[in-house]
């Protein structure tokens, strides 16, 4: 649950976000997450959203996000961006 909005996952597997005031698109769920594949996780955070895939690829979208974890700076947008663990 992020700050002033919450993701779940439906019984076929859907992610669906609601709450907040959606400023960074951040409860527009992409298309890439909802592709038939399955997530493993989900999480919200403040004004963004994270998924980790079945196949491992991590899609975020709202508010940017940056940190050492991460090899792709995330700049934040309702476009879902695929981001790259670090080694």
């Amino acid at each position: 649950m992020g700050r002033d909005h919450a993701c779940a996952q439906n019984i076929f597997g859907n992610v669906i976000c609601w709450g907040g005031d959606n400023k960074y698109g951040q409860c527009d769920v992409p298309a890439s997450v909802n592709d038939g594949t399955g997530n493993k996780y989900l999480d919200c955070g403040d004004g963004f959203s994270v998924v980790c895939k079945n196949d491992n690829r991590i899609i975020a979208w709202g508010l940017g996000l940056t940190g050492p974890i991460f090899t792709t700076p995330f700049e934040g947008s309702s476009v879902p961006t695929i981001l790259e663990l670090a080694d």
